[in-house]
């Protein structure tokens, strides 16, 4: 296949005879659905962006990442074993080199999806993120009531600490 834009070849993959959709706009609730159908996650990010919770749900998902090193996306990753980062990120060829090798190793892309699936469940579910901020709403409170004690005390006034 060769992908382009606006008649400039960007780049080839070989898909041999593999069908790539390449969907546009896709409603929230279907997304599911597109990631159950799929072999490979692409995050062709290009700029400085925070990271995007659909690598998350990529790699809930069980399958491997193709993404760059821009913005928050590097976050996630752990190069070659849950996925590849793309080093040229302005270069095409790079995209397709990486989506060519995991289409080429299926086993290979198979054992990164699981593996991406394990990180997403340890460091990246809904649990670890409620406890996560539970402790530091917590350490706030105590803080506050720390900060409140020696306010009692005389060690603040109007805001500043005494000496």
């Amino acid at each position: 296949m060769v992908v382009r834009d606006s008649g400039r070849v960007l780049g080839t993959v070989d898909v041999s005879g593999d069908a790539i959709t390449f969907s546009g706009y896709v409603p929230y609730a279907s997304i599911p659905d597109y990631f159950a159908t799929a072999d490979i996650f692409v995050c062709a990010s290009q700029w400085h962006e925070p990271l995007a919770r659909v690598h998350y749900e990529a790699m809930a998902a069980g399958l491997p990442l193709i993404t760059t090193k821009r913005g928050g996306n590097a976050e996630v990753m752990e190069h070659g074993f849950n996925g590849l980062i793309v080093q040229k990120h302005k270069q095409p060829q790079a995209f397709a080199d990486c989506i060519n090798h995991l289409l080429d190793h299926p086993d290979k892309a198979a054992v990164m999806g699981r593996y991406g699936r394990l990180l997403a469940e340890k460091n990246y579910s809904w649990k670890r993120v409620a406890k996560q901020l539970g402790a530091v709403l917590k350490s706030a409170i105590s803080s506050r009531v720390e900060f409140a004690v020696n306010a009692e005390a005389g060690g603040v006034e109007s805001g500043f600490l005494h000496d």
